[in-house]
């Protein structure tokens, strides 16, 4: 990656998306894996997540979410998080109990 990247740059797939990983790569060392701090660090800053985790220390993550102070951080979390467990379910079955409780049901073609 160039070390002189301009604004519209960023707008190129071939510089975001290594720039967006490296950013995802710092942000897993830094919180040590957790898809929920990473997400708000992501998306309000890894300074603002350390000041939340601080200010509601000894809550539970679901708990933490909801006290997350800025809406839209706090909605981006709660997809974040959605969506990491659906794509668990899809793609890691074997890990999740869940799938030897859910019937099997067959496609049915739609009503004409």
């Amino acid at each position: 990656i160039r070390p002189n990247i301009q604004p519209s740059d960023l707008f190129q797939p071939r510089i975001n998306i290594p720039l967006g990983i490296r950013h995802l790569r710092f942000l897993r060392r830094q919180f040590q894996g957790e898809i929920i701090l990473m997400a708000g660090a992501y998306n309000a800053g890894a300074r603002r997540v350390q000041q939340w985790l601080k200010r509601y220390k000894g809550f539970s993550r679901d708990r933490w979410v909801e006290a997350v102070p800025i809406k839209q951080t706090r909605h981006y979390i709660q997809r974040v998080s959605q969506t990491n467990g659906i794509y668990r379910l899809l793609y890691l079955p074997s890990r999740h109990r869940i799938w030897r409780k859910i019937p099997f049901v067959p496609s049915v073609p739609p009503l004409q």
